[in-house]
C-alpha cells in the first residue's frame, strides 16, 4: 500500500517461532480483527527466530603502529562499544532461518532478511542480555515492497515480549511493545504508527538508533529523535532486528553496521 492510500486495516497477528537448528519447529497462529481508523498502521503476523546461545562479538582490537589499510573498516571500533558487528563473519550470533515465509542471514557482508508473505514479522536475535543501551544500525530497504517497516527490538524476553522501534520507508515509524501476545504502540496516543516529516520518504538507506534506558524509549533516524516513550515494563534483555509487512509481500532489508553502546 502506497503512503498516501487509505490505511484502514485489520488486525491479523500470526506468531511463529522457530528453534535455533532446523531440526524443530513451533507454529502458533492467532487471529485478531480490530477496527482500525484513518491512517492507522494495524501490527500483522509475527514470524521469530528464537534466541541463539550468547556469542563473542565479531572484530578484534587494533595492533599497535600504523596500519592504512586499502579500504576503511565498515564499522569504526568504538571504544563504549558492547557489542558491535559488521556482518563479515557469519557464525557471530544472529538467529538464521529460511522458509516459506522468508528467510534472514549473513550474505556479502550484510544481514538481509526477505518476507515474501504480507502482514508478517521475520525477527533475528542475537543471544545476549543487556540493559540501558543505545543501538545503531543500517538499514537498506531495496524493495519491491513499498511500504514495509523494518527496525530494531530491545528488552526481548520472549516472542511475546518485547519492545520495537522502527520506521518505514513511507515515513510511518512507532515505538511499541508486546507484554503477553498483546501490542501496544508507546508513541501515539491512538495505539498507531504515524508519519514523521523527519523521515526521508523512499532514501533506500536509513541509520536507525533506538535508546532502551530504564523506563525511557527513544527512536532516531539519519541522527534526528523522532520519537520518544516512557516505559518500565523491561529492564534487560536481548537486541534483535525485524521486517514487517503489510498488504504488500516480497519485502527485503539489509541491515550493516551494527553497534551497540552502554548508556551512561
Amino acid at each position: 500500500m502506497a503512503a498516501s492510500g487509505n490505511r484502514n486495516r485489520t488486525l491479523i497477528i500470526a506468531i511463529t517461532a522457530s528453534a535455533g537448528c532446523a531440526l524443530a519447529c513451533l507454529a502458533a497462529l492467532c487471529v485478531v480483527l480490530l477496527a482500525a481508523t484513518q491512517r492507522s498502521r494495524i501490527l500483522g503476523a509475527l514470524g521469530f527466530g528464537e534466541t541463539q546461545s550468547p556469542a563473542a562479538p565479531a572484530g578484534a582490537p587494533t595492533p599497535p603502529g600504523l596500519v592504512v589499510p586499502t579500504s576503511p573498516p565498515r564499522v569504526v571500533p568504538t571504544p563504549s562499544a558492547i557489542l558491535q558487528d559488521d556482518f563479515s563473519d557469519p557464525n557471530s550470533g544472529w538467529s538464521v532461518e529460511s522458509g516459506d515465509f522468508g528467510s534472514k542471514g549473513y550474505e556479502n557482508g550484510e544481514f538481509v532478511v526477505r518476507s515474501s508473505k504480507a502482514k508478517w514479522w521475520i525477527v533475528s536475535t542475537r543471544g545476549v542480555n543487556i540493559s540501558n543501551v543505545h543501538i545503531e544500525v543500517t538499514a537498506s530497504d531495496i524493495g519491491p515492497a513499498t511500504n514495509a517497516s523494518f527496525g530494531i527490538m530491545c528488552g526481548y524476553q520472549d516472542i511475546d515480549n518485547q519492545y520495537y522501534l522502527g520506521i518505514g520507508s513511507d515515513t510511518y515509524y512507532a515505538i511499541g511493545k508486546f507484554v503477553s501476545g498483546e501490542f501496544t504502540i508507546l508513541s501515539s496516543p491512538d495505539n498507531e504508527w504515524a508519519a514523521s516529516d523527519r523521515i526521508r520518504p523512499n532514501a533506500g538507506t536509513y541509520r536507525l538508533a533506538a535508546d532502551c534506558g530504564p523506563g525511557q524509549l527513544a527512536l532516531y533516524v539519519d541522527g534526528q529523535m523522532i520519537a520518544s516513550a516512557s516505559d518500565s515494563t523491561f529492564s534487560s534483555g536481548d537486541v534483535a532486528l525485524f521486517v514487517l509487512t503489510w498488504d504488500q509481500p516480497n519485502a527485503e532489508i539489509h541491515f550493516d553496521d551494527f553497534v551497540a553502546t552502554q548508556q551512561r
